[in-house]
């Protein structure tokens, strides 16, 4: 397998782990909203798109595992 750390493709990784976050935050402040308007329903489904989204983050970690920590590099 070639070589992760310094790749094009760690660079991908670590800006789609980075979109997924935000994304999940987005989505939990959307459900808050819905809450506080008494949409509990749509509040619902925002929570767990936040879910799906913290799940696509974690895949990024994983593969992101042998070149560290994506914001400092170290282990």
């Amino acid at each position: 397998m070639a070589e992760l750390k310094g790749s094009e493709t760690e660079q991908n990784l670590k800006d789609a782990f980075a979109g997924e976050s935000q994304a999940n935050r987005r989505y939990l402040y959307f459900a808050a909203k819905a809450d506080v308007e008494g949409h509990n329903d749509v509040a619902m489904v925002f929570r767990s798109t936040a879910e799906g989204e913290t799940g696509h983050a974690h895949g990024h970690l994983e593969y992101l595992e042998e070149t560290g920590d994506p914001a400092t590099g170290k282990p």
